[in-house]
């Protein structure tokens, strides 16, 4: 919370409640003299109530956090009740109602204090969670791991002297995916058709390195050109299907379905997957599936649903994203 609502909350508060004294004090039945004495003591009253107010919001964790403090607070409590106790019986409500009043606002205080740090400390952890984001955004625009991009130059040098047209459109792939990742991912959010058009080149720049064209089926069906995502979510599940699927010779070794209706995307894909087999030797390490798990619970927090599983034959992901609601443009 910024000092300056903080310092407005303080005076519109005090104000109302200097305010609601003053309109007792007139208010009551008492002789114009009389008025004039209660308006005096009440605006005392209220005054130390102020007094009295701060001193524990300004001390409230001085005296948690140092004993000393907590005795002579607890050895001034007692001594103030035990003063009362001595005191005549027409002085008692005096000093009980004074008493009261202390310890009242002291309490009062104390929550405020403990309210707006609270606000504060929500407010700090927003920031972080925001700032650690960016920076796994940043990991990620980094991410088109160097085995892939190795590869891609490879095949594509391959193919200049082959296929020179295909080479130059291979080219022209990959430069646009580089400038995806580094230009369109600085934003918290894009729309969901750069997403796709990533994810198709990816794809067909994988397929350069295998024989199979019918390796990966793909299928989409968008509905709404105005939805948005986070840039790179779905590109990992891509970059992990094509890794570890172990039957490249295959015809739809991996299946990969994007629908977007209304504002939800669902996304599925699986590839197939013997454990029994030797996997792609690929051991870079991209962002992993556990950090875009993390990703999607600061991006979309109680509006996804991830399902990972796997059986003897499919490693599948199903994902589900609601982005209807906190839409950021």
């Amino acid at each position: 919370m910024k000092k300056s609502t903080v310092i407005t909350i303080h005076l519109v508060y005090w104000g109302i409640y200097l305010f609601n004294n003053a309109i007792q004090a007139l208010l009551a039945p008492l002789t114009i003299k009389d008025q004039q004495s209660y308006g005096i003591f009440t605006t005392a009253l209220g005054l130390f109530t102020i007094v009295i107010f701060y001193i524990s919001y300004l001390n409230v964790f001085k005296l948690i956090k140092n004993k000393w403090w907590v005795i002579a607070s607890i050895l001034t409590a007692l001594a103030l009740c035990a003063l009362i106790l001595l005191v005549k019986q027409e002085y008692f409500m005096f000093f009980f109602r004074t008493y009261m009043t202390i310890i009242t606002w002291s309490v009062y205080g104390a929550l405020f204090r403990f309210f707006i740090d609270w606000i504060n400390k929500e407010r700090i952890q927003l920031q972080q969670s925001k700032q650690n984001l960016k920076s796994e955004l940043a990991l990620l625009r980094n991410q088109i791991n160097p085995h892939f991009l190795f590869n891609s130059l490879h095949n594509i040098d391959t193919l200049i002297t082959k296929d020179p047209q295909k080479a130059s459109d291979s080219l022209l792939q990959l430069s646009d995916m580089l400038r995806y990742s580094f230009n369109e991912a600085e934003w918290e959010f894009i729309e969901l058709s750069k997403e796709i058009e990533y994810l198709k080149k990816y794809i067909n720049l994988q397929n350069l390195r295998v024989s199979n064209t019918e390796l990966v089926e793909l299928n989409i069906a968008v509905n709404g050109s105005d939805t948005k995502i986070a840039p790179m979510l779905l590109i990992p599940f891509v970059e992990n299907a094509f890794k570890h699927t172990t039957e490249k010779d295959k015809k739809h070794g991996i299946i990969i379905t994007l629908s977007e209706e209304s504002g939800i995307i669902n996304f599925c894909i699986n590839n197939l997957h013997n454990p029994e087999k030797i996997i792609s030797k690929d051991t870079s390490k991209g962002i992993g599936l556990s950090n875009v798990s993390k990703r999607l619970e600061i991006l979309y927090p109680g509006r996804h649903k991830l399902e990972i599983s796997h059986d003897s034959e499919f490693f599948k992901v199903k994902l589900m994203i609601d982005t209807n609601i906190g839409k950021k443009e």
